[in-house]
Parts: structure tokens; sequence; C-alpha cells
């Protein structure tokens, strides 16, 4: 979910530090956490800082993990870790390792799938919505290319075919699948 809503890279998911999230109780958002994410702290592509936006409802999700799952993972060590997501027996998940992809595919989807597809999908998405907003005051191309972050807008326009190839039903049919499977978790 963290991979979907913010376009974070596989490695920079599971390094990830716990530091990055915050009680939402304490301090309240309307919307989004912007979370700077920094290369002293994570891995990150280039070894570049960046700031992503985590939406308040998965901030919120994140702060239950650190509160009542993750102790229960950590004291299976005797180490402390700082990444924020540890595997079944307390320790972070390698960046070298398919683990991830395969507890990806163990949800049961019926496609295939691996923690760059929901790169992928964030920024299409991201691209679609925006672009839909009226009178935006900011460039919708700019901004998702600075959240993935990406040292080049050419980079970032390759999602644009894939707006251009997907039909307004197909997309909001699909929303409605993200939506339910996030409640459902």
């Amino acid at each position: 979910r963290l991979g979907l809503a913010t376009g974070l890279r596989k490695e920079e998911l599971l390094t990830f530090p716990k530091s990055y999230v915050i009680d939402p109780r304490r301090y309240p958002v309307n919307g989004f956490y912007i979370v700077t994410i920094s290369p002293k702290e994570m891995s990150t592509k280039g070894s570049h800082e960046r700031s992503i936006h985590v939406p308040k409802s998965l901030m919120e999700d994140l702060w239950q993990y650190i509160i009542h799952e993750r102790p229960i993972l950590s004291a299976l060590r005797e180490d402390q870790y700082n990444e924020l997501f540890l595997n079944e027996n307390g320790k972070p998940y390698s960046t070298k390792s398919n683990t991830l992809n395969a507890r990806l595919n163990k949800l049961g989807l019926p496609f295939d799938i691996f923690p760059h597809i929901l790169r992928h999908t964030y920024a299409t998405h991201t691209l679609y919505a925006l672009q839909r907003q009226p009178n935006l005051s900011f460039n919708p191309l700019m901004y998702v290319r600075d959240r993935l972050g990406h040292s080049s807008i050419t980079t970032t326009e390759r999602y644009l075919h894939f707006i251009d190839d997907i039909a307004d039903i197909v997309l909001n049919e699909y929303q409605r699948e993200i939506d339910t499977m996030l409640i459902a978790v």
C-alpha cells in the first residue's frame, strides 16, 4: 500500500525508516503528510533526497503497525532495526531477495504484481487524476516527476502514453478495485 500510494521503489519500501512514521493524533493534517526521504536514512536511487506525500489514512495505518504489529516482530530478535517493515523472523526484508514479490503475488490478484508495478500505477493514476483537475497552480507532470525522484522530465513523460491508452471506464473500475482491496486490509 505504501508503494501504491507514494510510488516508492522496492529498495525504498524495504529500507523505509520507522522514524518516518508519526502519530497522526499528535500531528493532524487534512490530506497528506509530506515526508522527506533521505539517502542518509534509507536507500534511494542516486542517493538523492526527495519528498513524498503519504495520505493521512495510510499514516494512521502505519502508526497502528508501529504500535501493535512491529513490536511483536521486533521482539523475536535481540537486534533492533531502523527499517519499518520486518519479516516473520523480526528482520528487515532483504533488498536483494524476491520475498516482497512473492508476498505480493500471494494476494491472489488475477494478475502478476511486482513492486515496480505499484510505482507505475501510482504515476499513471496520479497523472490522470491531476490532469482532470481544472485550474491547477502546478504542472502535474512536474509534480509526479518530483515524487518519483526522476532527474529528467522525459522519464516521467513515459507515463503519459498509458493515460492515452486507458479509457475512463477502465480507470474508474480499477480505482474501485483498489479502494475495495484497501478497505479489506
